[in-house]
């Protein structure tokens, strides 16, 4: 058995360590080798259940760990595993074709290998932070909005600091409602793994605080290069400074239109939302940032009022 991957890209927010994947896989029994950028793993034989412990919480490290679990021969343990609402769905999933996955603890579950899945109907779970995304429009630009097909749950840290900076929120079974307020009030955040305030959130919700009347702080606790947004929020007249990894956020009463850059993907989202908040006409590059984790971005923007246009 062996397979070979590319080593993880995506958005540039520091370094994408994969040490928890593989040590994983190593305890499992599988050998691995980086060649010239790319993850080659094999294994002589079947898989061999053990016990591994993430040292950092990881969602994707915890993933493909369950993944490689499954069909292993005895029994796999694996402890300070991430929860997030993908993780669970992703149990559940496997779960349904048959995985034997069992939780022994908050952060600890033991998973009995199997030699094969079946066939299942499985509706994967709606978009907790496009969710937050668009409950971000909304926000800054002090309008009303229903969000659908979300488990409000998902979302609990973030639903109780956008009633802290002021909004009016009403919480349905699979929708959540929001009514943004003109003085929306500063705050301190931190983010962490679920169920706290997500990592990817950060740059919407500095783009909202912006607005806010006074100062506001977010200390970043998951990656070294979160605040890719900041600098252009800054070309809009934001106030934000950063030291380590924390942004410091002084609120102004207005933004301002600019020529900006979006880098990587929350921080495009973040841009944008900035931009209809702004006065006159904004023009944001590299949009292809935002295209990779927001489906049709411009015709949903459009619906809910967004006066928005691709020009290439």
């Amino acid at each position: 058995h062996k397979c070979k991957v590319s080593l993880p890209g995506g958005c540039n927010l520091g370094l994408r360590k994969i040490n928890f994947h593989l040590n994983g896989f190593s305890k499992l029994g599988a050998k691995f080798k980086i060649i010239k950028g790319y993850v080659n793993i094999s294994s002589k034989k079947r898989l061999t259940g053990n016990v591994f412990r993430f040292p950092k919480v990881t969602v994707t490290g915890t993933s493909n760990l369950i993944m490689a679990s499954i069909f292993s021969n005895g029994i796999t343990t694996l402890r300070n595993i991430s929860i997030e609402p993908e993780v669970i769905d992703l149990i559940n999933f496997l779960k349904k074709g048959g995985a034997k996955i069992k939780f022994i603890g908050k952060r600890t579950l033991t998973i009995q290998g199997i030699d094969s899945l079946n066939s299942v109907t499985h509706e994967v779970i709606g978009d907790r932070i496009e969710a937050f995304s668009y409950l971000c429009v909304a926000a800054i630009t002090a309008g009303s909005l229903k969000v659908e097909k979300i488990n409000p749950k998902f979302l609990t840290s973030e639903i109780n600091v956008l009633k802290k900076i002021g909004c009016k929120l009403k919480i349905l079974k699979n929708s959540i409602l929001i009514k943004g307020v003109k003085k929306i009030k500063p705050i301190k955040v931190n983010t962490s793994p679920y169920p706290g305030f997500a990592t990817d959130n950060m740059p919407l919700l500095m783009s909202v605080l912006s607005l806010s009347k006074g100062k506001s702080e977010i200390l970043e606790t998951i990656f070294e290069n979160r605040f890719m947004a900041a600098p252009e929020l800054n070309r809009m007249n934001a106030s934000i400074s950063i030291k380590n990894n924390k942004a410091i956020i002084i609120g102004k009463n207005n933004l301002l239109s600019a020529e900006c850059m979006a880098s990587d993907l929350r921080s495009c989202f973040a841009i944008i939302i900035a931009a209809l908040a702004a006065s006159g006409t904004s023009l944001i590059s590299r949009i292809y940032n935002g295209r990779r984790g927001y489906y049709q971005i411009e015709k949903k923007l459009r619906n809910i009022g967004a006066d928005i246009k691709c020009i290439t």
